[in-house]
């Protein structure tokens, strides 16, 4: 499988919504989520303080 360079590590995430993208339905900056399935095929990893993931990979928190 061919890999990004430099190829960043890590697959769970949890966080705060940052900023969206023009296309983005499914989240609002401000938001809580969370996921998981970063850092394989290919798809860079969570270990970074900011990480971009398509909306199809990330899950609202449940408030608590």
């Amino acid at each position: 499988m061919d890999l990004p360079t430099p190829f960043i590590l890590g697959c769970d995430f949890a966080g705060v919504v940052e900023a969206v993208g023009p296309d983005v339905t499914r989240f609002d900056p401000g938001e809580r989520v969370w996921g998981s399935n970063q850092g394989l095929l290919g798809r860079q990893g969570t270990f970074a303080e900011y990480i971009t993931v398509d909306e199809c990979w990330a899950y609202p928190t449940p408030r608590t």
